[in-house]
């Protein structure tokens, strides 16, 4: 069966090359006149704790060099295998795991990268398999498939003040995965997900990032707590944006979002509709939330806040995140570097 997930075109965000798949690689290529080439790729959920993932293959694959990143992440190099298509993630709605993902990851020799997210506490491992190789991983069960959340579920508490999720349907799990747990398709523009991240220091403007950005599309964005609306515009950056302040020195600002339904002076109910994310707004790349919570005008990252009433299994899961997120900064670092002295050339 073929899973249906998002497929979008994205960078891995990987940087090391093993070098005795390179050298396996070679050799292999030395000996193979014909390429190996990934031809699909196919997802069976076989139990609650575990599943597995067929890699079809025409033509031999020669060596497989793997790594555990120790965060949830497994990477399978496939060598000399070639894909010849977008780097591709998919996001399927089973238990244990949160994607996975592949792309052409060298030319000469070619290599092809496969990559797993999965849960805390679960394990991959590969496999030959008739056509190609399977990707085999286990691990505890988890909850059910989730379903949208109540408009006002609660996530956080601040300052007394109960919070819903700033976008409709989804849990604080679900707003984790596609926050903390986000790789963005263009991590130097976009910059990453959390709180306190680099912006702009591309263009020799560096600026630490003063929200969370959720990355959702055609999603409803709901006032966080009740309160009032003190401001609204457009900008060239921000696209749509509003400011809800909600008392006790607590205020909310939602940007790049579209088709607002309230005004300055608007008085909103905790998970009121108050505008929608349709497609990338501002000089955001891709189609997102930037959420921001504010005390006493200053700025505050909203996870702590999550954390505090978040489950064993996502304090787990935001612990982990922000280590693969510290990974993530320092490649991104070296991104950036690397765009700067090209630029001096």
């Amino acid at each position: 069966m073929r899973i249906d997930g998002l497929l979008v075109d994205v960078p891995l965000q990987m940087a090391f090359v093993p070098l005795a798949i390179v050298a396996s690689a070679l050799a292999a290529s030395a000996n193979q006149p014909d390429r190996a080439v990934l031809t699909g790729v196919e997802l069976v959920e076989d139990s609650p704790e575990s599943f597995r993932i067929a890699l079809a293959v025409e033509g031999r694959v020669d060596h497989v060099e793997t790594a555990s990143l120790g965060d949830g992440r497994f990477v399978f190099d496939l060598a000399p295998v070639a894909w010849d298509g977008p780097t591709q993630r998919v996001r399927p709605d089973f238990r244990g795991i949160h994607e996975y993902r592949f792309a052409q990851f060298s030319q000469n020799p070619p290599v092809t990268r496969f990559v797993v997210e999965v849960d805390a506490g679960w394990t991959c491992r590969h496999d030959r398999a008739p056509g190609g190789l399977q990707v085999i991983c286990s691990g505890p069960a988890g909850p059910e498939r989730r379903t949208s959340a109540a408009p006002d579920a609660i996530i956080a508490v601040v300052r007394g003040l109960r919070l819903t999720s700033p976008v409709a349907g989804i849990d604080a799990e679900e707003l984790i995965d596609r926050s903390l747990g986000y790789t963005p398709q263009d991590m130097v523009r976009d910059g990453l997900p959390h709180f306190g991240s680099m912006r702009d220091d591309w263009m020799g403007a560096p600026r630490r990032h003063k929200g969370l950005d959720i990355y959702v599309d055609q999603a409803t964005v709901q006032a966080a707590a009740k309160g009032k609306v003190v401001g609204t515009g457009r900008g060239e950056r921000a696209g749509g944006w509003a400011t809800i302040r909600h008392g006790q020195g607590v205020e909310t600002t939602y940007v790049h979002i579209s088709d607002l339904s309230v005004k300055t002076g608007d008085e909103v109910a905790r998970g009121q509709r108050i505008a929608v994310i349709d497609g990338a707004a501002g000089n955001a790349v891709e189609p997102q939330l930037h959420f921001e919570l504010r005390l006493d005008e200053r700025s505050v990252d909203p996870i702590p806040y999550i954390f505090e009433m978040a489950s064993d299994d996502l304090k787990k899961k935001i612990t982990l995140a922000n280590r693969r997120l510290a990974v993530l900064e320092q490649d991104r670092a070296a991104r950036v570097r690397l765009a700067a002295e090209e630029n001096l050339k």
